[in-house]
């Protein structure tokens, strides 16, 4: 029987086509995993990289918050001069700007800092307040960090500095004869860093006023012109006038040196001699000095009254905060029994002598608050009247502030040089004035006075910025970041 063949199965490619179907699905989904991780990595790429513009900008912040406060015993100066630079910025186009010196451009991190006006709602330049804008940049992220400061780091409403001048006389007479021992022997407003020199002794302890050429009689810098009177003569009311407190006081020549008062001009203070910084210093020998001020000599503020020290607010029943924190540090080192030993520049202390004509060894590197108290009025000896006097001899320095409080006096014998500021107390625990014989200095020992903010900052109670408190500047304002820059 014969076989008839099979017929073939037509291949018509289906399986062909299928598996082409199947490998387009895996290559779709290989390429949109491929796109997906691509993606993944650029947005993590981009986090990273704008995490880093944020630390940069951060940095940029922290650095520029360093630039503005680091000067600190110097008054302030980077910070006050930058917001004079804003101020002088032109008020067309919210951009305008100053770079803050502190900018860094290295591969690990970016950043620059400029300071800007603020503008109100209305499109106002805000002339107490500036703003600091920090660029962060890491590849092509940026981020902005913003930051509104107050023009000046002292708290409103307060005075700078705390002790008016070099040497500050409230209440009554002071009869003051600098000069006598040798010719640097001044009262100095202008203001002077503490020794670098811990061990010097005598001369070797002078410092040059900061920034000052002696020579030329002038700053080499005028943004260096930080300077108070040289005496403060003031916070009686008894007397009339300023000419009856000058006249009152006998401030006068001794010695060899013909101009013992240096100090800020109280012309310059009512623009009498425009704004030029070099013009503020003022050189004299007696009481008519215009480095000598009394009340009438401080300008009024924007309310009419006198900007003028309070007596009340140093030695009165409510003394201002600082003067009262000063006052309860002296209480706790009496109670403690350590309130005779003196202090040191790393280690400056509140000291509290009684001027029972004891006698103390100004040894050097001594520092801190120095309060000598008295036992009000004189005993008479003869025709001579006798205030009781604290005596210190030796020729090293003290850096900070001393108090003379209660008539006594203070006998810097030997050749001591005191950097910071005196102030004294011309009225005894009655109120009553000390007398017209009372000298705050007695005996042969003149004072050498210099005074310094460097020397007052350390005391720890801001004395030499007069901010009430320990830090000595008010408080930054909260950053914040500008999105979508």
């Amino acid at each position: 029987m014969p076989h008839l063949p099979t017929p073939r199965k037509r291949q018509d490619g289906a399986v062909l086509l299928i598996g082409m179907i199947l490998m387009l699905i895996l290559m779709v989904g290989a390429v949109s995993l491929m796109n997906g991780t691509t993606l993944d990595e650029r947005l993590a790429g981009n986090s990273k990289a704008s995490a880093e513009a944020f630390y940069a900008a951060e940095a940029g912040q922290l650095e520029a918050w360093q630039y503005l406060t680091e000067d600190k015993s110097e008054g302030y100066k980077n910070w006050l001069g930058l917001h004079k630079k804003v101020s002088n910025l032109p008020d067309e186009g919210n951009e305008n700007s100053v770079l803050v010196p502190v900018s860094r451009t290295d591969e690990s991190i970016q950043f620059r800092v400029v300071a800007q006006k603020i503008y109100d709602s209305d499109g106002n330049p805000v002339d107490d307040r500036f703003r600091l804008k920090s660029f962060g940049q890491s590849g092509k992220a940026t981020r902005v960090i913003v930051m509104d400061l107050d023009g000046s780091p002292i708290p409103p409403g307060v005075k700078n500095p705390l002790a008016p001048a070099a040497i500050s006389c409230f209440g009554a007479r002071c009869t003051l004869s600098p000069g006598s021992a040798k010719k640097k022997s001044v009262v100095d407003g202008r203001n002077h860093k503490i020794p670098k020199d811990r061990d010097c002794t005598g001369s070797g302890c002078w410092q040059d006023p900061d920034g000052w050429d002696d020579a030329k009689r002038e700053y080499k810098d005028p943004s260096d012109a930080v300077s108070v009177p040289a005496v403060y003569l003031g916070g009686n009311e008894n007397y009339s006038d300023a000419q009856d407190v000058r006249n009152a006081s006998d401030l006068q020549t001794s010695g060899q040196n013909n101009t013992p008062y240096i100090g800020q001009s109280h012309r310059h203070s009512s623009d009498e001699e425009g704004d030029n910084p070099q013009s503020s210093i003022a050189f004299g020998g007696n009481s008519q000095a215009a480095s000598v001020w009394t009340d009438d000599n401080f300008p009024d503020d924007d309310n009419g009254d006198s900007t003028a020290p309070k007596y009340e607010d140093y030695f009165g029943e409510s003394p201002s905060e600082m003067m009262a924190d000063i006052y309860d540090t002296a209480k706790k080192e009496l109670d403690a029994g350590t309130a005779t030993q003196l202090g040191s520049v790393s280690e400056p202390k509140v000291t509290v002598l009684d001027a029972a004509d004891t006698r103390h060894k100004l040894g050097v590197n001594s520092a801190g608050v120095l309060i000598v108290n008295g036992d009000g009025q004189p005993r008479t000896q003869g025709k001579k009247k006798i205030y009781e006097s604290v005596s210190f001899s030796g020729t090293g320095f003290y850096a900070g502030l001393v108090i003379l409080r209660n008539c006594s006096q203070i006998n810097l014998g030997g050749n001591v040089t005191i950097y910071g500021a005196i102030m004294v107390d011309a009225r005894d625990s009655n109120g009553d004035d000390c007398g017209d014989e009372y000298n705050p200095f007695a005996g042969n020992g003149q004072p050498d006075v210099k005074y310094s903010t460097d020397a007052l900052n350390n005391t720890g109670f801001g004395a030499g910025n007069g901010t009430g408190s320990n830090s000595g500047i008010s408080e930054k304002r909260d950053w914040y970041e500008i999105l979508h820059q």
